[in-house]
C-alpha cells in the first residue's frame, strides 16, 4: 500500500479550492507621502508580498523624480524606492540606490518585498526625501505603486490566521 504525500495532497486541494484573495493597490505619491504624511494600510496577521506595479498594470505611478523641472528636464533623477514600517517589523527601505535617466529605467529596477505580522496592524508606506524624510519632497514628480496579496497559511501550519 502506498503512503499519501501530505504536501502533495494539500497542494492538490489548494489547486481546486477557490479561496478569495484580496489584492490591494498602494499608491505612494513622492510629493505628498513622506515621513510626515504616510499611506497607512491595515494588514491582517500573516505574510504579505509587495509587488511593484506600474501604470500598465493598474497602478497610478511607474516611478518618481526628485528635483525641479518638467518630466523632460529630469534626466538622471528618476527613482523607484520606498519605505514602510510598523511597530512589529520596524523600518524597511526598499530598492535604495542610484537614480536613473528615465522613468522606465527606474521601474525596470523595481523589486518585490515582503513582511510577516504576528497580529493585525497598520503599516505605513512613504518615500523619504530629505534628512528627516520630508524636507525636499515639494518638487518631486510621480510616485511608486505596489500590489499586495496575502499569502494564505498552509493547512495544519502554525502560521497566524
Amino acid at each position: 500500500m502506498s503512503k499519501l504525500c501530505l504536501s502533495c495532497a494539500v497542494f492538490t486541494f489548494l489547486m481546486f479550492v477557490n479561496l478569495p484573495v484580496i489584492a490591494v493597490t498602494i499608491d505612494i505619491n513622492s510629493k505628498i507621502n513622506n515621513t510626515q504624511k504616510t499611506v497607512v494600510i491595515y494588514f491582517d496577521a500573516g505574510t504579505h508580498v509587495l509587488n511593484p506595479i506600474g501604470v500598465a498594470d493598474g497602478g497610478t505611478y511607474d516611478a518618481f523624480s526628485i528635483g525641479p523641472g518638467s518630466a523632460g528636464d529630469r534626466v538622471g533623477t528618476w527613482r523607484w524606492q520606498y519605505s514602510y514600517q510598523s511597530a512589529e517589523i520596524g523600518l524597511v527601505e526598499v530598492n535604495f540606490g542610484y537614480p536613473h535617466d528615465t522613468e522606465s529605467e527606474a521601474f525596470a529596477g523595481a523589486v518585490n518585498s515582503s513582511f510577516t505580522l504576528s497580529q493585525g496592524a497598520n503599516v505605513e508606506f512613504f518615500i523619504k526625501d530629505g534628512p528627516n524624510g520630508y524636507e525636499y519632497s515639494n518638487d518631486n514628480l510621480g510616485g511608486v505603486s505596489l500590489s499586495t496579496v496575502p499569502i494564505p497559511p498552509l493547512l495544519g501550519s502554525s502560521a497566524p490566521v
